[in-house]
């Protein structure tokens, strides 16, 4: 709970994501079972759960999965079954940003690779001349879309970040 409220309130682009937790990994990554009828393999991808899935609000699309890896995450089942689901994910070419900190200590920054996955994916045309805009990060750490083509077209649009410390 605290990792989605700090979620809830430290992403960028909040008007354009939705944020889920705990979904089940069946119901980000579709198995053709005419690739693998081994029931296991099925019974696992059916029965593991994710922390969070970010979403676009529009299409509903998945943006990332984020993972909380608190010290539960420390024994040897705990890690063969992380193993699995990255490997599912990576095979369904879903991005995953995994949060190694202990909850009650993270900061903003903890968060910017999901921000960035985020950015990416709602990257926006260059309104000048129509090619995708790439996110970037200015030197003092402020967010923005530049032009792919920046040689020749200069635009830039602001990520307006939005949020706050936990407590």
């Amino acid at each position: 709970i605290q990792l989605y409220n700090f979620m809830s309130n430290n992403l960028n682009q909040l008007e354009k994501i939705v944020i889920m937790p705990k979904v089940r990994l069946a119901d980000i990554v579709k198995v053709d079972d005419k690739v693998t009828l081994d029931k296991q393999y099925l019974w696992n991808i059916t029965n593991k759960h994710v922390d969070f899935v970010i979403c676009d609000r529009l299409s509903f699309d998945t943006i990332c999965v984020v993972e909380l890896d608190d010290y539960t995450h420390e024994n040897k089942e705990a890690k063969e079954k992380d193993l699995f689901i990255m490997q599912v994910l990576r095979a369904a070419g879903i991005s995953t940003a995994r949060i190694r900190i202990k909850i009650s200590t993270i900061e903003k920054s903890d968060l910017q690779y999901v921000n960035e996955l985020i950015n990416t994916y709602l990257a926006p045309s260059c309104p000048s001349c129509g090619l995708k805009m790439i996110p970037r990060r200015s030197k003092d750490g402020h967010a923005f879309y530049a032009c792919a083509d920046n040689q020749n077209c200069r635009k830039t649009i602001n990520i307006e970040p939005k949020g706050e410390e936990l407590p």
